[in-house]
């Protein structure tokens, strides 16, 4: 019994030490875990502690900031701040768009945040300006950004795009996938995975790919991309902010990109600085990884 047991302390032991890029292709998915209680901001408790060493990645759809209007770019930034991600992609993201009083979204976002930097990528036109994603980062934390591009889906119902930045020390890409037609979104993240292994694959840098993917992990697009990356985000639920009851907002690893180790994962459904559920109709989510110190630069 003592031999039985010592055996399945080791291999216990073995899988969460893991690295996650040799996770199982399409294993089974824990249960969503239940949304935390909402905070309306005001505390001190340090809610999303940050160990030395980690690499935090987040996703954020802010919807445009239709439910918070003029204030929601300091909102996004004071939040954005707190949590202390390296690198976050943002989706629905106007930029002198008409509805948001004709201002650069992410710009304002990003200059509340200090040391920031970003990239923005068009998927539509929205009368004289534009709409779509972009990522905030770091360059202290993921090095300088080295070139970036876009993944264009033009047969979607409403055109997106996948925004792909290489930096120095990661590869991420954040995009918005489909919302009506399940089977332009297979062909949607069929093409990311195409166009990633291209561009990155066997050249040692990890490769992250973040965003609404407007599915659930077990969709038929989601067990696509599935067959080549890794899901690093927690399965908990990140929408509709005030009650929310499905998982559709993720961060994945694409296979054999690079050598990491995921740490930690969450969905921010309360912050100190103010309340989440006022900023958009979607919550934010993180995961915490470290990077091997074998991961090469690309030319």
């Amino acid at each position: 019994m003592k031999r039985v047991f010592i055996f399945f302390t080791i291999a216990a032991f073995c899988i969460s030490a893991c690295s996650c890029s040799e996770e199982a292709k399409n294993t089974p998915l824990p249960a969503p875990e239940k949304p935390q209680e909402q905070n309306p901001g005001g505390n001190s408790e340090e809610l999303f502690p940050k160990d030395d060493g980690v690499l935090r990645l987040a996703t954020y759809n802010i919807g445009a900031l239709q439910k918070s209007s003029k204030t929601g770019t300091a909102l996004i930034a004071s939040m954005m701040t707190e949590l202390k991600a390296d690198v976050i992609s943002f989706n629905e993201v106007d930029k002198n768009v008409p509805r948001s009083g004709n201002v650069d979204q992410l710009d304002r976002i990003v200059s509340g945040m200090e040391e920031y930097e970003y990239v923005f990528a068009k998927a539509i036109n929205i009368g004289n300006g534009e709409y779509g994603n972009g990522i905030a980062y770091n360059p202290a934390a993921v090095g300088e950004k080295v070139r970036s591009f876009t993944i264009p889906f033009p047969n979607a119902g409403e055109p997106r795009v996948c925004l792909v930045v290489e930096f120095g020390k990661i590869v991420f890409a954040s995009t918005h996938l489909d919302v009506s037609n399940p089977s332009e979104r297979v062909a949607e993240v069929t093409e990311i995975t195409r166009r990633m292994q291209k561009e990155f694959g066997g050249k040692g840098k990890p490769v992250f790919l973040a965003g609404d993917m407007n599915e659930y992990p077990t969709d038929n697009a989601m067990m696509k991309l599935r067959e080549d990356w890794n899901m690093v985000s927690v399965n908990s639920n990140t929408f509709p902010s005030n009650d929310p009851d499905r998982c559709i907002d993720m961060i994945f690893l694409m296979d054999g990109s690079g050598e990491c180790t995921k740490t930690g994962s969450q969905v921010c459904y309360r912050f100190n600085t103010g309340n989440v559920a006022e900023a958009s109709d979607h919550l934010p989510v993180y995961a915490d990884i470290i990077l091997s110190e074998d991961n090469i630069l690309t030319e």
